[in-house]
């Protein structure tokens, strides 16, 4: 089915319990600027008026579990809501009824404000794979049986069934899970990096290379950046070797495990900034305003040893966390498993590997 005349429809699935984090509002409206998407939102929470493309499903953790359990065929775990990532991979089979009317599904998070979706998906793109990125917080699939039906084949650190019987997050949704089981049944996957995934270990926002080769795929990084979300797009801004402002336009910013505060300044503009410890509006509707001063003020760049120091001290908060929650073995073979299961061949955009 189409969107309008020529648009491919995509619905993409949120399966959110608890209260939402302060910067929704900004979420919701990154939402709206992708009108030609749907998004389906299943929560507990109770929300006033919403864009239309945003189309809201009461639900509870327990009712969610249940219709899981169905769907799978034996009773699963579903104890805290953040095991739901590893259930983003049974969606389209899930929320099948809700999702019949689009050609493809997919997943993300709220953790992140959208650009022009559009512009990276092209209809070229959904023409031509299977699978749109091998991400958690965005990961689109073509909706159909097979395609639906992949998480129950072989290829996963862990099989599906040992998966939604574990009580902890095991990656499945990633490169760990769905990854290796679309790299082993040879769906075709475009895999090029078009995101800012900002990385969590560090103060300031430097994103993130492991889902890439080398970073080669990777949105490259700069000593000062800033991330902006202007008039319904996401650009990082960033000085050359020369100190002049750059920018390149990206297809969303993802912010894990940040908490910038001073969101409801920005909520009715249309520019921000979104820095390590805050949104901050951009008053002026010219680019000129975002100088190198700008930048120099809000990317807390940091190099060298220092880097490396937040990089460790961010790595043990990230082990310690892992340990009191009785997960840290599972953490540890995730990781050496997920860089094992990078794939080497570097993929143009149109290839299939």
């Amino acid at each position: 089915m189409k969107q309008g005349q020529n648009i491919t429809s995509i619905g993409i699935v949120v399966c959110y319990i608890g209260k939402f984090p302060e910067w929704f509002p900004l979420w919701v409206k990154s939402c709206a600027g992708n009108p030609s998407i749907d998004f389906l939102l299943y929560t507990d929470q109770k929300l006033g008026t919403l864009p239309q493309n945003i189309i809201f499903h009461s639900v509870t953790l327990e009712e969610l579990r249940k219709r899981f359990s169905e769907v799978l065929g034996f009773e699963c775990s579903l104890e805290m809501p953040y095991k739901l990532c590893d259930y983003k991979a049974i969606y389209g089979e899930a929320f099948q009824e809700d999702l019949s009317q689009y050609i493809f599904w997919g997943h993300c998070d709220v953790d992140m404000v959208f650009g022009d979706l559009r512009k990276f998906i092209t209809e070229d793109i959904l023409d031509s794979f299977d699978r749109i990125f091998e991400v958690g917080h965005l990961c689109l699939y073509r909706n159909c049986t097979e395609i639906n039906h992949l998480y129950r084949e072989e290829g996963a650190l862990f099989p599906y069934k040992k998966v939604f019987k574990e009580k902890h997050y095991c990656g499945f949704d990633e490169h760990t899970g769905m990854t290796r089981i679309c790299e082993i049944n040879q769906i075709k996957t475009y895999k090029r990096v078009v995101c800012a995934d900002i990385a969590p270990h560090y103060r300031a926002f430097y994103m993130m290379d492991e889902d890439s080769i080398d970073g080669e795929l990777a949105v490259e990084n700069h000593k000062y950046q800033i991330f902006t979300w202007e008039n319904k797009k996401t650009w990082q801004n960033y000085l050359n070797d020369y100190e002049i402002v750059q920018r390149a336009e990206v297809s969303y910013i993802h912010f894990m495990r940040k908490k910038p505060v001073n969101v409801q300044e920005c909520i009715g503009k249309n520019k921000y900034c979104i820095t390590y410890k805050e949104f901050v509006p951009i008053e002026l509707c010219d680019n000129e305003n975002i100088n190198a001063e700008f930048i120099k003020r809000y990317s807390y760049a940091v190099e060298g040893a220092k880097r490396k120091l937040e990089y460790i001290s961010g790595f043990i908060r990230n082990g310690l966390r892992a340990y009191k929650n009785g997960e840290l073995l599972l953490r540890i073979k995730l990781r050496w498993n997920r860089r094992k299961s990078v794939n080497k061949a570097y993929i143009e955009t149109g290839r299939e590997y």
